[in-house]
């Protein structure tokens, strides 16, 4: 029988949703029967992912939440405990998709994000097949948190049910014999590996694919006017989803530019524009942008992507924006680590400080001529081509 994999991810689109689909899609061009299962679908169009599909009674007492559902328990509860975090989420779902046909059929599993569609206990305790994880985040070996950082600032209000979690995680892992964990990147490989839930398994190194096709040079100067940027400005571009999200440093970047005034540098966000509401004089929002050819563009339009993040995994927006040949201005975490090479294709800041991140970019203003374009782009497609990634994945897979 051939190879068939099946790529479980709560949704197609975020952060984690669009790098399962990157790498779904790479599958599938290379000839590989891969299948994407989903319970939110935004990309309709691709025929081989596939929308969980519940039966009609419990869509039917889910909408009208008697009796309780897992998911508004669980929310109710944190509601009631309070606290200032991104992300809680709990190993309880109200889908079984082990009994899913495509469950059934794939002969290995690759999950990805799934906290709120995958109910750990059922699911680990009944597929006996090879399963793969791909880390998009901490949750997987931590309790209900993401990332460290929630876990420290929220250990009063959370702690209890945090220690619950992630011994209920290592109890439920034991009684699943073929699991292997995919990092990506050397930062989460080491979690993972001294971690208790997952010392004893396979670990891995796969960094994420990025479609080539899309994400490309185009020419600066077209570009700034068509967004109506100026051509003889230096233009510095942060992108997330949410700049107010405390991890991902906005108001890092914020103190920064306060620090950074010139007049021959523009700093513009892309994304919810909690930043600029702040101080719209210093930051020029371009507002949210869901079409890849346009952020494409976006990036060739600009001279470098800043990303201020206090703790991140390996951001997609790392390598869209090398991938279109345009250098990153980061600080010194996760998988910008592994990528960036410090006057290559970007710049690493000394620390985590708004200080730091200033010399950076006064360093990179004086020096953003000497960015060779072409040669960041081709280093990327070295490092993150659909064909190199897929080979490590199928080497991992073939090793079971």
């Amino acid at each position: 029988m051939g190879l068939k994999v099946l790529h479980i991810s709560k949704s197609d689109s975020g952060g984690a949703g669009n790098a399962a689909l990157r790498l779904h899609k790479a599958m599938v061009d290379q000839g590989i029967d891969s299948k994407m299962l989903c319970l939110q679908m935004s990309k309709k169009e691709i025929t081989s992912v596939i929308k969980f599909s519940d039966s009609l009674l419990k869509k039917t007492l889910r909408s009208t939440r008697l009796p309780l559902n897992k998911y508004v328990k669980h929310n109710r509860l944190l509601k009631k405990r309070g606290g200032n975090y991104e992300s809680f989420s709990f190993t309880e779902s109200d889908y079984l998709i082990h009994r899913h046909k495509l469950v059934r059929e794939a002969n290995i599993i690759n999950l990805h994000f799934i906290n709120g569609f995958v109910d750990y206990k059922s699911f680990f305790e009944n597929v006996h097949k090879p399963i793969f994880w791909t880390l998009h985040d901490m949750n997987p070996f931590m309790g209900g948190f993401h990332y460290q950082e929630d876990l420290k600032r929220n250990k009063e209000n959370l702690g209890d049910i945090e220690d619950y979690l992630q011994n209920e995680k290592i109890t439920i892992y034991k009684q699943c014999r073929d699991l292997s964990i995919v990092s990506l990147n050397r930062w989460m490989f080491e979690l993972a590996m001294h971690s208790e839930h997952f010392s004893d398994r396979s670990n891995f190194i796969i960094p994420n694919t990025i479609d080539f096709a899309t994400f490309k040079i185009y020419d600066k100067f077209a570009q700034r006017e068509r967004f109506g940027l100026p051509t003889d400005k230096v233009i510095l571009m942060f992108v997330s989803f949410n700049s107010g999200n405390y991890r991902k440093g906005g108001d890092i970047l914020l103190n920064t530019i306060k620090e950074v005034k010139a007049k021959d540098v523009i700093y513009c966000q892309i994304g919810r524009s909690a930043a600029s509401q702040q101080s719209n004089n210093l930051i020029l929002n371009l507002g949210h942008f869901s079409n890849e050819e346009e952020m494409a563009r976006l990036y060739s339009a600009v001279d470098a992507v800043i990303l201020p993040s206090r703790e991140d995994n390996l951001p997609n927006v790392l390598l869209e924006s090398l991938a279109c040949g345009t250098p990153v201005i980061s600080t010194p975490v996760g998988g910008c680590l592994d990528v960036i090479e410090h006057g290559f294709n970007g710049l690493l800041t000394t620390d985590l400080s708004s200080n730091s991140l200033s010399e950076s970019i006064r360093c990179f203003v004086s020096c953003h001529e000497g960015f060779d374009r072409e040669a960041i782009r081709a280093r990327a497609l070295e490092t993150f081509s659909p064909e190199t990634i897929v080979k490590k994945y199928l080497e991992a897979y073939g090793g079971q």
